[in-house]
């Protein structure tokens, strides 16, 4: 009788605990999803930047929708308790936060003539309005059947960076190359290449673990054009755009192990303390190179699908190996072609996130007239509330 007289009440503290835990799960389960919500929809704003598109409202109505398809896809291809929970348009807000870093700045509703979106918040929920409540085991002892809850989360797909060069360890994502730099914003600006001509032929995803360098470069387009036929540069005669990104350099095998690896901290040190630094305001002389040659072209053979960092230039004096370039900044690429022929060189390149641990920071925000394109610290992408 004893022992009768208290299985009623240990089976309703163990009910209770089994629904605590229950609870908890739920609840860890429904921020995860939140956050992989708000993050994937505030990548879909940031990628759309790489092509160098007009932040206009017709772009911003674009990204908008871009950001809520795929906030919608990664809520579903997560779980709450066993059920895959769809994201109400109403619960996903696109819009813009002035100062991300601050808890209290709003996320202001993108609407025509609002600053151009930079950030996604999402609420997911199990209750009676979406996607059912949670229900409980146990739930005919402690007599309460269901859980309702919900969980948001905002992500941030910040423009504004500050870049400015390179320095530190381990060895950078450089490589020795140059770009003209009005060539390039030409490109960024309408998706024409040197030739004149939109180039569409190569699909690049971020690397993977699944899906590592070369293979994540195929044949097919992608909507976001290749910088194709760099080379012959029409700005840099007889040297093919070769730069040395540490002590001047003429020989093959010092820029073959650049392109391989990247420059060292020593090669950092040779343009001071702060390392490589070359910004619009405070421009770089960097020494030219010997040209481009087939074992160079094998090298850009091996980093195939890799996200690199090129200089942008603004002017050049002199040509082949006593070539000197103004450098100017970086921009972020990934080569998806490389093709020799004596020493004739095809380079074809695609606008590429780059995040570089060794990227120092500097004062002020992206531009694409000229500075740092695409490089970043730390992830851009992040979630903020």
């Amino acid at each position: 009788m004893l022992a009768a007289a208290f299985l009623i009440p240990a089976l309703i503290l163990a009910g209770f605990a089994i629904n605590v835990g229950y609870i908890l799960l739920a609840k860890e389960e429904i921020q995860k999803a939140a956050d992989a919500a708000a993050l994937a929809g505030a990548s879909q704003i940031f990628v759309a930047h790489l092509a160098g598109s007009p932040l206009n409202d017709a772009q911003a109505r674009s990204d908008v929708a871009k950001a809520v398809i795929e906030a919608k896809r990664f809520c579903l291809a997560n779980t709450v308790r066993g059920a895959n929970p769809t994201l109400l348009d109403a619960d996903c807000v696109v819009g813009y936060v002035a100062i991300p870093t601050n808890p209290a700045s709003p996320l202001i509703p993108w609407t025509p003539g609002q600053p151009y979106p930079n950030a996604v918040q999402v609420t997911v929920r199990r209750d009676q309005t979406a996607n059912s409540p949670v229900s409980l085991l146990m739930s005919r002892i402690l007599g309460t059947e269901t859980w309702s809850g919900s969980a948001s989360a905002t992500a941030s797909a910040s423009r504004s960076y500050t870049v400015t060069g390179f320095n530190g360890s381990p060895p950078n994502h450089l490589l020795p190359f140059a770009i003209d730099v009005l060539l390039w914003n030409a490109f960024l600006a309408s998706g024409r290449s040197p030739d004149g001509l939109v180039h569409d032929a190569y699909a690049v995803a971020s690397p993977s673990s699944a899906t590592g360098p070369p293979n994540n470069v195929t044949s097919g387009a992608d909507n976001l054009p290749e910088f194709t036929d760099m080379y012959p540069n029409q700005n840099s005669p007889g040297n093919f755009g070769l730069v040395s990104i540490g002590p001047p350099a003429t020989d093959l095998p010092t820029f073959q192990n650049w392109i391989d690896n990247g420059s060292s901290p020593s090669d950092m040190a040779f343009f001071g303390p702060d390392g490589l630094q070359a910004t619009p305001a405070s421009p770089l002389a960097m020494a030219g190179g010997p040209g481009v040659k087939n074992p160079v072209n094998y090298s850009l053979q091996a980093v195939i699908g890799e996200p690199r960092s090129v200089v942008l230039f603004s002017a050049c004096t002199d040509s082949g190996s006593n070539m000197t370039y103004t450098a100017v900044g970086f921009a972020g690429v990934t080569v998806v072609q490389a093709d020799g022929h004596g020493q004739k060189m095809q380079i074809t390149i695609q606008p590429s996130n780059v995040i570089d641990p060794t990227a120092t920071n500097g004062s002020g925000s992206e531009s694409w007239n000229g500075g740092t394109q695409f490089i970043y610290k730390t992830s851009p992408l992040a979630l903020i509330r």
